[in-house]
């Protein structure tokens, strides 16, 4: 299938939205573009949206919308990209897709960090366990909530690679020797990862917890 440039999906994006100056919510920009552009990658699609948020020709005043910058009169927007102090400020994060939506990591983490608060009832951050030099993406004040995330993809759709089960076992192992009362993994991009995982090792007896968190922060505990 070819895929239309980079270029024409932005000029494309910018004639959609300039018919509607109040925003669109990405999921109707997609199905618009969608139909402008039959023949365009969508992963390229909603890749070019977020770049074009992130270099200032594109607006998102609130969650899921976006609309020309020239449109918004409203207070300034921080960007919702946040990056690790070892990160170039230049560089994005390498894109993680779901279905037809596309994070950034450090996105999609925010998205899961506000599911988790409202779960649990407390506030989540990063944190290093003073057992392991190792740090994890969720982590409660008081230490007694430790999590991490992992972005899974299949291969060729149809299973996990030796690396996948080795880093999701790994993550695991690592939850268990920690001291915190309750510890759980979170999931993103593909279910069926998880759930691969389990279908091998989920008889094995732990007390770390599964998530899966979609692309509405919705979490599913799977064990």
């Amino acid at each position: 299938m070819s895929g239309a440039s980079g270029k024409s999906i932005r000029e494309t994006v910018m004639a959609i939205l300039a018919k509607h100056p109040a925003g669109m919510e990405k999921k109707d920009l997609l199905n618009a573009l969608r139909f402008e552009l039959p023949d365009a990658n969508l992963g390229s699609v909603s890749a070019q949206i977020n770049l074009m948020a992130l270099d200032g020709r594109l607006v998102r005043p609130e969650w899921g919308i976006y609309l020309r910058a020239e449109d918004y009169n409203g207070p300034p927007i921080k960007s919702a990209v946040r990056r690790k102090r070892s990160e170039p400020e230049e560089v994005p994060k390498a894109p993680l897709i779901r279905d037809s939506y596309l994070y950034y990591h450090s996105e999609f983490e925010e998205v899961v960090a506000k599911s988790l608060g409202r779960l649990f009832g407390v506030e989540f951050g990063p944190s290093s366990d003073q057992a392991h030099p190792r740090e994890f993406a969720f982590a409660s004040s008081d230490g007694r909530l430790l999590g991490d995330i992992i972005y899974g993809t299949m291969v060729a759709g149809r299973g996990l690679s030796k690396a996948k089960y080795s880093e999701i076992s790994e993550t695991v192992w690592l939850l268990e020797k920690s001291p915190a009362e309750t510890r759980f993994v979170v999931f993103g991009h593909q279910i069926q990862v998880p759930e691969f995982w389990l279908q091998k090792y989920g008889h094995v007896p732990s007390d770390v917890w599964i998530f899966f968190c979609d692309h509405l922060g919705i979490l599913t505990r799977l064990r």
